[in-house]
């Protein structure tokens, strides 16, 4: 009788720790019991690696379909991830270690998953964290469409795209140099109180104002046109980057040496150009002033190099 009860009792202690595992867990996993705390801090680990790269990647699959990064960075957050350590499912006969849901768009981790990383070593983590970053991508690239090849060549194109990345998230500063062949022109013509003759035919040919108008020309640093996320001026005002946390904006800060002041300006998507609105700086005489194009909504502050024009109305 005693050897019984001890069998009943083994029995019983098993299935505790077992419903435990199964409904309560102890840790974040979501039910995924204490065996698989290593499996959880591999997956925690490509996640947030995953964030950053994501952030930074100028993968063609990505840059050209932005909406993409989105859903990569939506689904692949951890806390947004479907967590499913006692979940099993299959298809075509094989068991997944993750699945994918289009609508809502979410990426889940099953028990396959759990149980391939749970014996995972210090000196493994680093790999184990790269094995389970691929199958994240994978799975987030069926979202958008993919089939199992292409989410592979994705995955893979990604990763190795990311080994690249060369700190390309900052907006270079003080690398634009302005033309001095800018021109003023106001109702067709050269705005003489700025400019001289020689902008007579440029006027001409721009469209007619009945504001004076500042037309600038600028040359490009290496640091801008090398950028993949820039390349040009327009970019350099308006792409927003990994580090942006709101969208950019350029102005044209304006000085005299007594009061400081910003003019709007409309960037050339086309050309390494832009013009603003000068009104109020030809209607205060004789007055030297000091510009530069500055880059003031995200709070990077980076600027062109500066320039000087001369309002020569005595």
């Amino acid at each position: 009788m005693n050897l019984i009860k001890k069998l009943l009792l083994t029995a019983l202690l098993i299935a505790s720790a077992n419903v435990f595992a199964r409904e309560e867990g102890g840790d974040d996993a979501g039910n995924g019991g204490f065996a698989f705390k290593r499996s959880i801090q591999v997956l925690k680990l490509a996640s947030a690696t995953l964030e950053t790269k994501i952030r930074h990647s100028t993968v063609k699959d990505l840059v050209d379909y932005p909406e993409r990064r989105s859903i990569l960075q939506q689904t692949l957050n951890y806390e947004n991830l479907v967590k499913l350590p006692n979940q099993k499912m299959y298809r075509n006969g094989f068991e997944l270690a993750m699945n994918y849901s289009i609508t809502p768009a979410k990426v889940m981790v099953l028990n396959a998953t759990y149980v391939a990383f749970q014996g995972v070593t210090d000196t493994q983590l680093e790999d184990a964290s790269i094995e389970v970053q691929k199958r994240l991508l994978h799975e987030a690239a069926h979202i958008w469409g993919y089939n199992e090849d292409y989410s592979e060549k994705f995955a893979n194109d990604f990763l190795e795209n990311a080994d690249d990345y060369d700190g390309h998230g900052n907006r270079p500063t003080n690398v634009i140099e302005i033309k001095n062949d800018f021109c003023a022109c106001v109702n067709g013509s050269t705005d003489q109180r700025i400019s001289d003759k020689r902008c007579d035919s440029f006027c001409d040919m721009v469209p007619t104002t009945y504001s004076s108008t500042l037309y600038i020309n600028t040359i490009l640093g290496s640091e801008i046109i090398q950028n993949p996320r820039l390349g040009n001026l327009y970019n350099w005002c308006n792409a927003q980057l990994p580090e942006d946390h709101s969208v950019p904006q350029c102005t044209l800060r304006v000085s005299d040496g007594m009061m400081a002041f910003n003019l709007p300006v409309n960037v050339n998507p086309d050309q390494d150009s832009f013009t603003t609105n000068i009104d109020t700086l030809v209607m205060n005489k004789s007055r030297t002033w000091k510009l530069r194009l500055v880059e003031t909504k995200t709070g990077s502050n980076a600027y062109s190099k500066e320039f000087q024009i001369k309002n020569k109305v005595p």
